[in-house]
C-alpha cells in the first residue's frame, strides 16, 4: 500500500517537470533540414518540364498462349544449362578474400 502511494506520487511528480515551450519555427528549420539543407542541389529533372501523357504508346498485343509455353520452355532450358555448367566448374573465392 505504502509503495504503491509512493509510485502514484513520484509518476505524479514527473509529471510536473518543466518542457520546453513549443517553438513552431525551430520546428519547421528541423523539418526543413537546417543548414546542410542549405547546400544540397536541386533534384534531377526539378526544372523539366511536366511530361504530355498523350505521348505514351499504345499498349503491347499480348501473344498466344503457344507462344508464351514455347518461351517458357525455352527459358527454363537455358537456366537448367546454366545450373549445370555452373555445378561442373563453381566460383572460388581468391585468395585473401573475406
Amino acid at each position: 500500500m505504502v509503495q504503491d502511494t509512493l509510485l502514484c506520487a513520484l509518476v505524479g511528480l514527473c509529471g510536473c517537470a518543466r518542457l520546453p515551450e513549443p517553438d513552431p519555427v525551430a520546428w519547421w528549420h528541423q523539418l526543413q533540414g537546417g543548414a546542410i539543407a542549405e547546400q544540397r542541389p536541386e533534384p534531377p529533372g526539378a526544372t523539366d518540364p511536366y511530361p504530355n501523357l498523350g505521348t505514351v504508346p499504345a499498349r503491347p498485343a499480348p501473344i498466344d498462349r503457344a507462344a508464351q509455353a514455347g518461351l517458357s520452355e525455352r527459358l527454363a532450358v537455358a537456366r537448367d544449362i546454366a545450373e549445370r555448367a555452373a555445378a561442373a566448374d563453381p566460383l572460388v573465392a581468391p585468395d585473401g578474400a573475406p
